[in-house]
């Protein structure tokens, strides 16, 4: 049975992406960065965002070289716009609490 995506669920996921240490660092002028937090809706809020223009030497120390860039609590980068299925596969937060 394929359960529908709904934006409880994708408020949870993302509360569950934050609480494992999932970190999403972006560039505001970046569209890739646009679409990736626009699949999120308004549950955007809950993820960790590290916007690079603001935090300029935090994203040097992580040597971010492209955004959207998802740093994993296990220190593996995702680089450009990750489906929900490869999210959920890599952290182990499910799409559908």
């Amino acid at each position: 049975v394929k359960t529908t995506t709904t934006a409880g669920n994708i408020n949870n996921f993302a509360k569950c992406l934050s609480a494992t240490g999932v970190e999403l660092y972006v560039l505001n002028t970046c569209p890739h960065c646009a679409k990736q937090k626009e699949m999120f809706g308004s549950a955007v809020q809950y993820l960790k965002i590290i916007e690079c223009s603001k935090n300029y030497e935090l994203c040097v120390q992580k040597e971010i070289e492209a955004v959207p860039t998802w740093i994993l609590p296990n220190g593996e980068k995702l680089i450009g716009v990750q489906d929900f299925e490869l999210l959920s596969r890599k952290t182990g937060c499910k799409l559908n609490q």
